[in-house]
C-alpha cells in the first residue's frame, strides 16, 4: 500500500505506528531560525533527547525536495521538528512544517479508527459498544507498562465495557501473553468480530454488536478467566466501522 501522509502545518507527526518505508518528502519550513526535521523507529513521539534515525537540515523558511532508496522503519514512523541536531529538542510553535510524506507500507489501514493507548495501565479497554456494532477489531496492541512476573492473557468478548460474564458459558479466544512481553496482533484484511450467543448459551452467532478487550489470568481446565487487579498493561486497539 502506498503512503501519502499530509503534513499540515505541524512540529510532530505519528505517519505510521508499524513497519513501513519512507520514499519521498516535500516539505516547507516555516521557522525564524534553522532546524532540523527527524525521523524516529517509534510508534509515539520520543522525549527530548532522543536520537533519530535520520535527519534533513532545514534554513529558515525553507523548502525541500528529497528522495530515499532505503528509508525503513520496523517499529513505526515519527517525524518531529528539532533546534539542535543529532539529538531531539522539539521546537516551539511558530516552527512548524507543511508538506507531504510518500512511501510504502504492507498493511493498509484506511478506515481505521483507534481507541486506547501505550502509556495507561488498564484492565480492560471497550473497543466498541453493545449498541454501536457490529465493527471489525483489525488490530490489537497490548503493551507492557511495569509488569514482570507471571504470564498473561488476553480475552475478546461480545459485551460492553464492565459487564458481568460466565467464562464457561461465553467461548471467547484467550490468547496468551508471556511475562513482561508486549503483543502486537494483526487480523488480516478481514479483521475480527466477537461472536455472542443464542438465548439458551450453547449456540454461537455474530458478528455480535459490542467488543471488549480483557486482560488477566486464565485457568484452561475450568475456563475462568480473571480480570487483573492490578494492570500493568496499556490496551490500544484499531477498527472498521465496515470492510
Amino acid at each position: 500500500m502506498k503512503i501519502e501522509y499530509e503534513l499540515a502545518a505541524v512540529l510532530s507527526a505519528v505517519v505510521k505506528t508499524f513497519a513501513c518505508k519512507l520514499t519521498r518528502i516535500q516539505c516547507s519550513y516555516a521557522g525564524g531560525a534553522d532546524g532540523w526535521v527527524q525521523f524516529f523507529d517509534a510508534k509515539a513521539l520520543p522525549a527530548n533527547g532522543a536520537n533519530p534515525k535520520f535527519e534533513l537540515k532545514m534554513f529558515a523558511g525553507s523548502v525541500r525536495f528529497d528522495e530515499f532508496t532505503d528509508l525503513s522503519f520496523s517499529t513505526g514512523c515519527v517525524i518531529a521538528v528539532s533546534t539542535t541536531a543529532a539529538v531531539l529538542t522539539i521546537a516551539s510553535a511558530g516552527a512548524e512544517l507543511t508538506g507531504l510524506l510518500e512511501g510504502e507500507t504492507p498493511i493498509n489501514d484506511t478506515g481505521w479508527l483507534t481507541t486506547g493507548d501505550y502509556t495507561t495501565a488498564d484492565a480492560e479497554l471497550q473497543v466498541w459498544a453493545d449498541a454501536a456494532g457490529p465493527k471489525f477489531l483489525m488490530r490489537l496492541e497490548i503493551t507492557n507498562l511495569t509488569d514482570a512476573g507471571a504470564d498473561r492473557y488476553i480475552s475478546i468478548r461480545p459485551l460492553n465495557s464492565g459487564t458481568t460474564y460466565n467464562a464457561v458459558a461465553m467461548p471467547k479466544p484467550v490468547i496468551k501473553i508471556g511475562a513482561t512481553s508486549s503483543l502486537d496482533l494483526f487480523f488480516g484484511s478481514g479483521g475480527y468480530s466477537p461472536f455472542g450467543l443464542s438465548l439458551s448459551g450453547l449456540i454461537a452467532y455474530g458478528p455480535a454488536d459490542g467488543c471488549t478487550v480483557d486482560i488477566g489470568t486464565y485457568n484452561s481446565d475450568t475456563m475462568a478467566f480473571v480480570q487483573d487487579a492490578s494492570p500493568n498493561y496499556a490496551i490500544k486497539a484499531s477498527y472498521k466501522e465496515t470492510l
